[in-house]
């Protein structure tokens, strides 16, 4: 009457096919084909679930109304199948993102995925805002919104309880940029290595993790075709999942030869760390920088959003990119924008084809242009 089985699954990475960590069943409940997890990994536990599940089709039972689908299991499900299966930066941020409502589900005792209810959901969110903003809430609606899509495609449930919830409209936090007088304090107190790195950020605009995962084979140094491919990889997506090409100014060529010339290690990355792995993230370093900078000379550099992130330079090198008179259609596929209504933000900070106009770039650092 029911049949128990094991799915065939691709890891999305490899691309290789492996059976399904859980067992499922599949039986025939009022004329209509239903295939679902049964939540457990052991064949005697999978026998068991179908015994039952066959015995409420004898007794007309087996619909989903009536059925107790165990919301923890499911919870670990969504993780295993589909946030495990994210690059490693994407999958932390899901599961920053998704694990706020996995506790409120245990919290609250919600073990039955079927009872779970708009309100429910609601009342999450509500608390949820007393601490992260109208994006972050949003964000963290949409990945629940996945959540129970997930369920609802496996036949746990008749409908997705998420998807009459309200998105909230989220202001766009102002950009900020640093001033070549903030500029020059940086490098004057920065180690020599966080220098290095910051320069690349600022003179390419590349993201933090964009840099830190940059290799040797992206970088082509041939007279008069100096550029760098950020390529979107299966260890670190690009943010729009595109490669694309970023030419190189002077400043970031020299820089790139410093670090080649006082690379010890054979390591295939650009910043690697002390085993020739990818380098971690570098927060800690970059607060220890602006607190330095604020004990010795006496100034706090307070960009508001930006204070605990390296994107500042990302917005620094795209706003000095538009006033150098680079145009935006360029500096949008510098920087990556799959619209450029992105790159539209960076035009009203300061008054007012391709390989060619990075000459144009002009950062200033200091009164002097130099640190």
């Amino acid at each position: 009457m029911a049949t128990i089985y094991k799915r065939i699954e691709t890891n999305r990475q490899t691309g290789e096919k492996m059976e399904s960590r859980n067992w499922w069943i599949s039986f025939m409940d009022g004329g209509r084909q239903v295939r679902r997890s049964l939540g457990v990994s052991q064949k005697v536990l999978a026998e068991i679930k179908k015994a039952e599940i066959e015995k409420n089709i004898e007794r007309g039972l087996a619909g989903l109304p009536h059925q107790h689908i165990d919301s923890m299991a499911i919870l670990q499900e969504y993780e295993a199948n589909v946030i495990d299966n994210k690059s490693p930066s994407w999958r932390k941020r899901l599961l920053q993102l998704f694990r706020p409502f996995a506790r409120f589900v245990e919290e609250r005792k919600l073990y039955n995925l079927t009872k779970i209810t708009t309100n429910d959901i609601d009342e999450h969110l509500k608390a949820r805002s007393l601490h992260v903003g109208a994006k972050t809430r949003n964000e963290e609606l949409r990945v629940i919104r996945q959540f129970f899509k997930f369920a609802h495609d496996r036949d746990y449930l008749v409908r997705n309880p998420a998807s009459s919830v309200e998105r909230r409209h989220a202001e766009r936090p102002p950009v900020e940029i640093l001033t070549p007088q903030e500029l020059a304090l940086i490098f004057k107190h920065a180690p020599v290595n966080l220098a290095r790195f910051i320069r690349i950020l600022l003179f390419t605009g590349l993201r933090d993790g964009e840099a830190r995962h940059l290799q040797w084979q992206d970088i082509d140094l041939t007279p008069g075709q100096e550029h760098i491919r950020v390529r979107s990889t299966p260890t670190h997506r690009t943010k729009n999942r595109r490669d694309r090409i970023v030419p190189l100014s002077s400043e970031t060529i020299e820089v790139l030869r410093d670090i080649r010339a006082s690379q010890q290690l054979k390591t295939p990355y650009v910043f690697a760390s002390r085993k020739g792995e990818v380098k971690t993230h570098m927060r800690n370093v970059w607060l220890d920088l602006l607190e330095r900078i604020r004990k010795k000379e006496g100034i706090v550099i307070d960009k508001g959003n930006h204070l605990t992130g390296l994107h500042l330079f990302r917005h620094t090198f795209a706003t000095n990119a538009l006033a150098s008179g680079i145009d935006i259609r360029t500096v949008q596929e510098w920087l990556g924008h799959s619209s450029i209504v992105q790159t539209q933000r960076y035009t009203n900070l300061l008054p007012s084809h391709k390989q060619e106009q990075i000459h144009k770039l002009t950062i200033r650092i200091g009164n002097n242009d130099s640190d």
